[in-house]
């Protein structure tokens, strides 16, 4: 994916782990899918996300894509629409750097045991024919 002749590229690295789910909230079936992704070097980096030697955000994505079957070509699929997530840790609260509360410790030196995921985006799909 690029917006441009510079350094402005997404790499998509990996993808993985399909899993078709049918939501609790709109009773839609979702294809539910991971990526690496190495993500062009922020002007600023308050998240202190991870990043490789150039600068660049190494970030996984998920990715949430809406499902229609048609019946009338052997149940093929087509996605359509859908949502994008990242997972970021949660932080516990503290005064002057120190950790606060009892809750906390429980978990301290623990990384990403508690995390949740952050809608990043909106897409849409469309078929494409390959030659």
């Amino acid at each position: 994916i690029s917006k441009g002749d510079n350094n402005d590229n997404l790499i998509f690295q990996k993808v993985w782990g399909w899993d078709r789910e049918k939501s609790n909230t709109d009773n839609l079936e979702y294809l539910l899918f991971s990526a690496d992704v190495i993500v062009p070097r922020p002007t600023s980096n308050s998240e202190n996300i991870a990043t490789d030697i150039v600068g660049n955000i190494a970030e996984r994505f998920y990715f949430q894509a809406r499902v229609e079957k048609d019946e009338t070509k052997n149940d093929a699929i087509t996605l359509r629409d859908g949502s994008v997530t990242v997972k970021r840790s949660i932080q516990a609260p503290s005064i002057g750097g120190n950790a606060v509360g009892g809750w906390w410790g429980l978990f301290r030196g623990a990384n990403q045991i508690l995390a949740e995921f952050r809608l990043v985006g909106e897409f849409r799909c469309r078929g494409v024919k390959l030659d």
